[in-house]
């Protein structure tokens, strides 16, 4: 599946009220996912977690 191989490599490194912050493997996959996938990914957040208001996405540090 290209989403699991895509979503498998953003760990999640911080959840906190309204906002969830995940890791990319890169500075390429983390553009990427902002700019392909960031809608679907808040979407399936809030369903989780209604209080999640925000997703962002980074590289690794």
């Amino acid at each position: 599946m290209l989403a699991k191989a895509w979503f498998g490599q953003l760990p999640e490194m911080v959840h906190e009220v309204g906002r969830v912050t995940l890791a990319a493997p890169s500075t390429f996959v983390a553009a990427d996912v902002r700019t392909h996938f960031l809608p679907q990914l808040l979407r399936v957040y809030a369903e989780i977690d209604p209080g999640v208001r925000r997703v962002e996405v980074g590289p690794m540090a």
